[in-house]
């Protein structure tokens, strides 16, 4: 009878030191995790703004196209802040100011039906809207602690969005080099195969983002038309958001 064959103290040390390595690997991942993310997301706008940056590079620098593009991209936020936020400051405040007219309407109305007015006399539910329509002027400084706080925690992403932009324009600004530094590694069939599914892939990121863009614009710009027509408050913002 043969006895079964027993491992070797090398094939063991071999065997614990790829544990420890994958296990160091995936830890040190973990810690990159952040970094890593910000990488990913630049890839993709990279990929996703070389459609445009492309066509203007037809026609000028690359630098002067990425930096159109970026111009661009970063006039998006600021247009979105300016239609959206003044209308939902001004809100709030005439909301504030006028509350206890609309809480007087309400009991005027309460008053109006008896079945009403017999569970107000039980409940007292008009005194108490009156009672929170007075305080809600003096909350409008704790809603902008609030908002205070939000412009912090704003402020503090700006390091990594900038981090992303800035990883973004070095890919841009690269093109298609650093698709060939990384494939001169790669045997020559190889590489053309691996070239031919980036090169698919990138059109199919940008084509999906160009339509995207533009499914967002035709709705946003129907929804505004329609309410307006419909003479609906804050046509402009509601668009925005749909």
């Amino acid at each position: 009878m043969v006895a079964p064959d027993t491992l070797s103290p090398r094939a063991v040390a071999r065997t614990v030191m790829t544990a420890v390595l994958v296990v160091l690997a995936l830890y040190l991942l973990y810690l990159l995790r952040k970094p890593i993310g910000w990488l990913l997301i630049a890839t993709f706008l990279a990929i996703a703004l070389s459609g445009p940056v492309n066509y203007l590079d037809r026609y000028m620098k690359r630098g002067v196209a990425i930096a159109l593009v970026y111009l661009g991209l970063l006039l998006i936020p600021i247009g979105i802040g300016a239609i959206v936020v003044p209308p939902i400051v001004n809100g709030g405040n005439d909301l504030a100011q006028n509350a206890p007219e609309y809480a007087d309407d309400v009991t005027d109305f309460v008053n109006d039906n008896d079945t009403l007015r017999n569970i107000n006399d039980d409940y007292d539910v008009t005194e108490k809207i009156q009672e929170e329509a007075a305080k809600l002027p003096s909350k409008i400084d704790d809603a902008a602690v609030v908002l205070r706080d939000v412009g912090f925690g704003i402020v503090s992403s700006i390091f990594a969005l900038v981090t992303i932009l800035i990883l973004t324009g070095f890919i841009l600004g690269g093109g298609r080099r650093w698709l060939h530094y990384g494939l001169r590694y790669v045997p020559e069939e190889r590489a053309k195969r691996l070239e031919g599914v980036f090169d698919r892939v990138a059109r199919t990121v940008a084509n999906y983002v160009a339509g995207a863009l533009a499914q967002a614009t035709i709705a946003a710009v129907t929804a505004y038309i329609v309410l307006r027509i419909l003479g609906v408050p804050f046509a402009a913002p509601l668009a925005l958001m749909t």
